[in-house]
C-alpha cells in the first residue's frame, strides 16, 4: 500500500499502527440505518409523561439446542478452528414475560416459535 507520503507500508505495519492507536478488529454490531433520531426524540418525550409504575413491556426470548453456539474460536496457524454442533434445532422453547419496574409480573412457556 502506498500512504500520502508516497511510501510504502505492508499490511502488518498498518496493523501494528493501527493497535498502536488503540483500534482493534471486533465484531461488527448491527444499528438500523432506518432509524429516525426526531421520531426517536419525540417518542421519549412522550414516554416521560408517564410514571414508571405504569409501565409494563413485554419481551420475548427462545431457546433451542443452537442458542449457546460460538462465533469465533482459536486454533493454530494453518489450520481451521472447528466446533462440532448440533445442526437439527431440536425442541425451541419461547418465553414471553411481562416486565415491570418491579420484576416479572407474568410469563408464557411455550413449546414451539411466536410469531406475534
Amino acid at each position: 500500500m502506498q500512504a500520502r507520503t508516497g511510501k510504502r507500508v505492508s499490511i502488518p505495519t498498518l496493523w501494528r499502527s493501527l493497535a498502536y492507536c488503540g483500534i482493534t478488529r471486533k465484531k461488527l454490531h448491527k444499528a438500523a440505518s432506518e432509524r429516525n433520531e426526531l421520531l426517536r426524540s419525540a417518542f421519549i418525550a412522550t414516554i416521560g409523561r408517564y410514571r414508571t409504575d405504569q409501565l409494563v413491556f413485554m419481551d420475548k426470548s427462545s431457546n433451542d439446542e443452537r442458542t449457546l453456539m460460538r462465533l469465533y474460536g482459536y486454533s493454530e496457524i494453518n489450520s481451521r478452528a472447528i466446533k462440532k454442533v448440533v445442526f437439527v434445532r431440536g425442541k425451541r422453547y419461547t418465553l414471553l414475560p411481562a416486565l415491570t419496574e418491579q420484576g416479572i409480573i407474568a410469563v408464557d412457556i411455550m413449546e414451539s416459535s411466536c410469531t406475534k
